[in-house]
């Protein structure tokens, strides 16, 4: 029967453990085989002293000012403000006819249906699909007016004549006298110079149960033809003056 005795060797097969003489003060008095997980006494973390307090405020706000979370914030406000536009100054609602800008492009249309983040109208060229956030709102001008319960349609329209601008206007005006689309408007239909461009303004609007089915085609077809008329009378007095 092999005895244990202080310092001795106790061989279990290949290997051979030896008994500690010296005292560790990474293990416990009590029992020197059970490690406590308490670092020593002696050793200092310098680095948690020196380290500088990291300032949560300032990080979070240069993070969305320099990522895409400012982005989308940015455009969720666009499209809320968007939105409160509408409803504190009514300019258009479903099935009106409108202009505006939308990422630099003049675009006209009937409006199909106004979402929380994007805006539907039926433009020259089929279906178009508007991103609230984009629209310039204070270019939206609604060309659509009720009168006795008829709805019409307009459009504003610049000529640059360049001079005698007067002629230009009694001109215009008695163009649109003499087309049968438009000349029942005469009280709403306009000829004007716009300041500061010295540009001829033309805003004039036809009777929607004139159109044809669809309407939006018929009042291009109408547009079109009106503003041919204008265009042959002012660059046939040009060639003149």
């Amino acid at each position: 029967m092999l005895s244990s005795l202080p310092n001795s060797n106790v061989s279990y097969g290949p290997n051979i453990f030896s008994k500690p003489n010296i005292e560790s003060s990474l293990f416990t008095k009590k029992n020197p085989f059970l490690h406590d997980f308490l670092p020593p006494k002696n050793i200092e973390f310098l680095m948690l002293k020196k380290q500088k307090p990291l300032i949560l405020k300032s990080s979070i706000k240069d993070l969305v000012k320099t990522s895409a979370v400012f982005q989308a914030f940015q455009s969720v406000s666009n499209v809320i403000a968007f939105k409160r536009f509408l409803v504190d100054f009514p300019l258009f609602k479903e099935e009106d006819l409108i202009q505006l800008n939308h990422n630099g492009n003049c675009i006209v249309g009937v409006v199909q249906h106004i979402g929380f983040l994007e805006t539907t109208l039926i433009g020259p060229t089929g279906l178009i699909i508007l991103h609230n956030s984009r629209i310039d709102k204070f270019s939206i001008i609604n060309l659509t007016k009720i009168v006795c319960d008829e709805k019409l349609f307009g459009f504003h329209t610049l000529f640059d004549c360049k001079t005698n601008l007067k002629f230009y206007i009694k001109g215009i005006e008695s163009v649109l006298e003499k087309d049968e689309n438009v000349k029942d408007n005469s009280t709403y239909n306009m000829v004007t110079i716009q300041l500061p461009t010295d540009k001829v303004q033309v805003v004039c609007y036809v009777n929607c149960s004139k159109l044809q089915i669809p309407q939006f085609r018929s009042y291009l077809k109408v547009r079109g033809q009106v503003l041919t008329d204008i265009e042959r009378f002012i660059c046939r007095n040009t060639k003149m003056l």
